[in-house]
């Protein structure tokens, strides 16, 4: 443990003192996690540890390996993170969802364009492609798919001085907006790069899916080195709130898509135990988290810029829905207006018959009665009689 931590502090000691565009606790992460991982930085280090573990034969090792290799290296290592490659197969990506919402020969403006895995998708499909990046060594690797690229903060370039009259059709924010400090702002002015009909495709991870939530149920929020909890995270979105944060920017919300991803097994089994709970406790939560949005990974938004205009359209849309649900309703009442006329007829008839039979009992009652030859008639016989015996014998 000594020996590791002796490298790890003269390691980073050797580290050039970094760019504004690479932060030095991203590379000092990196290169922990290389280390630790067993993926070696400077291989002469190890070895020259494993066989002789001197401090001066360490140094030694060190200065061997040029200082901006390694620091290359580590480099190499934190910018991995943020190369994908995009397969359009897989329905269940944002990567893909995002793509198809761009369409086909458009003119895009791709915010957080990284190392230009997702540009070069677009320009295949007929794009013109403008990116911004502030990471310069992605933005050296993004410029061979880009038709032009700013090397710069969004949040800080003049954007209507770096593009002037240029007008984009989409403006692409790929899981960008949850790195920003003020994302409305940016929000607020690349709407006056688009055009008209332009609009905006953004997708931002859910800080509500189901792991997050179990893991703050536990007293957990561990940042990592990618996803959900991403340890360059600076703002955390719901689906609520980024649909309020796109339509409080002015946008008029025209599609919501999802990218879901299940809540492992273990990780409900583990709070379920923590809150002593049983089978149906287990059954309870899995069931409450997958139908409050707890297995949406992603939310993909699409936000169109000529709100007022979309919203027009809308309450047009919804007027006439409305007038034909309306005329529809109008049409079932009339016909079942119909029909309880028809059953009040029938049930007038029934009234006659049910009458008709009434009579017809009471008068075959009457003919029973007065039949001699019938039992009942012998019996009733007796009865009146007895009577009538003593009816006279009250009299006298």
């Amino acid at each position: 443990m000594r020996m590791k931590t002796r490298f790890w502090t003269a390691t980073c000691r050797y580290i050039p003192k970094p760019s504004t565009s690479a932060p030095y606790r991203a590379v000092k992460f990196s290169m922990a996690q290389a280390f630790h991982s067993r993926r070696s930085i400077a291989p002469t280090v190890k070895d020259s540890v494993a066989t002789n573990g001197s401090k001066a034969r360490l140094y030694k090792a060190l200065n061997e390996k040029p200082q901006e290799k390694l620091f290359e290296q580590a480099r190499m290592v934190h910018l991995s993170k943020y190369r994908f490659i995009v397969d359009l197969s897989n329905r269940d990506s944002s990567l893909t969802k995002i793509v198809e919402l761009v369409g086909f020969n458009k003119n895009v403006l791709e915010v957080g364009c990284a190392t230009g895995y997702m540009s070069k998708v677009m320009k295949e499909r007929g794009c013109r492609v403008l990116g911004v990046e502030s990471d310069e060594e992605a933005a050296q690797q993004a410029k061979e798919y880009c038709d032009r690229l700013v090397l710069g903060d969004v949040e800080s370039i003049d954007m209507i001085a770096e593009f002037g009259d240029e007008k984009f059709d989409v403006a692409v924010f790929s899981d960008v907006l949850e790195h920003l400090k003020n994302p409305s702002a940016v929000l607020l002015r690349v709407k006056e790069l688009l055009r008209d009909e332009g609009y905006i495709a953004i997708s931002v991870p859910n800080i509500a899916h189901g792991t997050i939530r179990l893991k703050l149920l536990m007293g957990n929020f561990d940042y990592e080195p990618m996803g959900l909890l991403d340890e360059t995270h600076l703002r955390f979105f719901t689906k609520r709130s980024i649909i309020d944060l796109v339509e409080s920017c002015g946008y008029f919300i025209e599609q919501v898509d999802y990218v879901t991803r299940e809540i492992p097994f273990e990780l409900i089994q583990d709070a379920v135990h923590a809150m002593n709970l049983d089978e149906k406790g287990f059954e309870k939560v899995s069931t409450f988290l997958r139908h409050s949005d707890g297995v949406l990974y992603q939310v993909i938004v699409k936000g169109s810029k000529r709100s007022s205009s979309k919203y027009l359209e809308k309450l047009a849309s919804d007027k006439s829905s409305l007038e034909r649900n309306l005329r529809e309703v109008k049409g079932q009442l009339i016909d079942k207006a119909e029909y309880a006329r028809h059953l009040e007829k029938d049930i007038g008839v029934l009234r006659t018959a049910i009458e008709e039979r009434d009579k017809r009992i009471q008068h075959l009652q009457s003919e029973v009665m007065e039949n001699p030859f019938t039992r009942a008639f012998r019996i009733c016989k007796n009865i009146r009689d007895l009577f009538t015996a003593k009816r006279k014998l009250s009299e006298a």
